[in-house]
């Protein structure tokens, strides 16, 4: 499922290179990049408020708000859908549920209309994108400023009926820094889900596959690792000496604890698709940061019960097409069995039934303006139908108008179309070069200016090049539904891809969809 991005042509070489990285930051492996504008030019004014700390995004908590990335659920006719289960009027949105819309509509109940938002209190919580809990982030409700304990928990004494979100995260490892801003929320019990929020943590080591059986030409073997912070996969190792190399990653802690999975199965030649299931192997692993993380894979012989997840699907446009099919562990790990370019709509594949184990079948579009969509089923088993996976098609980009000339400000309009697919609610995603300064709208307008983010304590910079971009994590109709218990990322659009999206990743298995546009750039005057 790795993404050949091509952004826009018409910018020049030298930024073109600049549009190709993901569309969610692959921090790790960035730090050794040379700066073209680096971070000491970032502005960090005076923070009012009880003077706590943000110099850093701060260790995880003890305790977790929940993994779930977002809200919906599979429908009953077997499509992927995604959405907020609590919409600001109290009732599902088009894709999460019945019910009507959640700023007017009548309520499911039976038409009464939902309640005025009110002034009052906001107790909230910041989460990252695994669902662990960031203490010692300030956040700014309303005009209120303050600080979450250990568990990312705040509180404000009172807030307006309506308000904006606001938070910074800094983090050592390299300088990065992020802005994060929710507007036009009602509800007082947000959760504030941001991707980064902890340091990147890496090691490497050495992987030594034995299998009692000969390993055919067109046997391949690959393994998978699992945290609940984090998650690596390694494609199509050697088996027997000498060993081979990875570098699993994750967020947070310096060490760390999960398991590792191998599988070992057959492909056919002609289709490159799997045509039988050998064996698998799984271990708990402990890693620690600068520790190598040496293991071995036993692949006994053994029979696997397999069985084809059948279904079709219906594109968004004429791009380029992609359907991906992964194991997806209760530890967090996923391992890649199918990375197809289909020729049909319908389509059959062989899967394995393991333990403590789904699937998850992906149907992936790239348009001629390097926008982005995927749609998955996730809960799979071996002989389920996933019926029609629909596309969804993703938003575009209107101005600026995508060429470092435009020079913008505070005062700029930014436009977007969000497709007929979304139902609302949106991620705009504004980054500066080498990912040492980013900033996110979380918003429902598709015309917007750049907002302040703790009333001025994190600036974009005058003279510098931005790229921006629009998310859509699922068809959250408003941002209310996005800040719901769990926070709102899709599991296809983790904070370390390196191809974005590659496999899913996190311990939320729901099914749903992601769609991005392409990039477009401009300079802060």
């Amino acid at each position: 499922m790795s993404r050949s991005v091509k952004r826009h042509s018409a910018v020049p070489g030298a930024l073109r290179s600049w549009l190709r990285p993901p569309l969610v930051v692959a921090a790790t492996a960035l730090a050794a990049c040379t700066s073209v504008l680096g971070i000491e030019d970032l502005h960090e004014g005076p923070r009012p408020g009880d003077g706590g700390s943000d110099a850093d995004a701060g260790t995880a908590g003890t305790s977790s708000s929940g993994a779930g990335a977002h809200g919906g659920t599979s429908s009953s006719a077997g499509t992927a859908t995604s959405g907020g289960s609590e919409p600001r009027a109290g009732s599902g949105n088009a894709a999460g549920g019945g019910g009507s819309s959640a700023t007017g509509g009548s309520s499911a109940e039976g038409g009464a209309a939902p309640p005025a938002p009110t002034d009052g209190p906001v107790h909230g919580t910041v989460i990252d994108f695994w669902g662990r809990a960031l203490g010692n982030i300030t956040v700014q409700i309303g005009t209120q400023q303050v600080v979450t304990d250990k568990d990312g928990k705040f509180s404000t004494d009172s807030a307006p009926a309506e308000y904006d979100a606001s938070l910074k995260l800094a983090r050592e490892s390299g300088g990065k820094v992020y802005g994060w801003v929710y507007q036009g929320l009602t509800r007082r019990d947000p959760t504030l889900q941001v991707f980064q929020g902890r340091e990147d943590r890496s090691t490497s080591g050495t992987v030594t596959v034995t299998a009692e059986d000969a390993i055919g030409t067109n046997d391949t073997v690959s393994a998978a690792w699992g945290t609940p912070d984090g998650s690596s996969e390694k494609h199509d190792m050697t088996v027997g000496a000498p060993g081979n190399n990875f570098m699993p990653d994750w967020q947070g802690p310096s060490t760390n604890t999960g398991s590792a999975h191998a599988l070992l199965w057959a492909v056919n030649a002609a289709t490159s698709l799997p045509s039988a299931y050998r064996s698998y192997d799984t271990k708990l692993i402990a890693l620690a940061e600068g520790t190598a993380a040496d293991m071995t894979f036993t692949l006994k012989t053994m029979s696997i019960t397999t069985d084809n997840v059948t279904g079709s699907v219906t594109r968004a446009g004429a791009g380029d097409r992609t359907n991906a099919v992964f194991v997806r562990f209760k530890s967090g790990a996923s391992l890649t069995l199918v990375s197809h370019t289909p020729t049909a709509d319908a389509f059959t594949y062989l899967v394995p039934k393991l333990m403590d184990a789904s699937i998850s079948v992906a149907a992936s579009e790239e348009d001629g303006s390097d926008g982005f969509s995927v749609v998955h089923q996730d809960g799979l088993s071996p002989g389920d139908s996933v019926g029609t996976l629909d596309i969804p098609s993703p938003p575009i980009t209107l101005g600026p108008t995508g060429t470092a000339a435009d020079a913008v400000d505070d005062a700029t309009p930014f436009t977007f179309k969000g497709s007929a697919d979304s139902a609302g609610a949106y991620v705009i995603h504004i980054e500066a070069d080498q990912f040492y300064q980013s900033l996110f709208i979380v918003t429902e307008k598709t015309t917007f200016t750049l907002p302040k983010v703790l009333d001025g304590a994190y600036q974009l910079t005058s003279g510098r090049l931005y790229r921006w971009w629009v998310e859509t994590h699922g068809s959250y109709e408003t941002v209310d539904q996005m800040t719901k218990a769990g926070g709102f990322a899709d599991a296809y659009a983790g904070p370390t891809q390196f191809s974005a999206p590659g496999e899913p990743m996190g311990l939320n298995q729901e099914s749903g969809a992601f769609t991005s546009s392409g990039a477009a750039l401009f300079t802060l005057k």
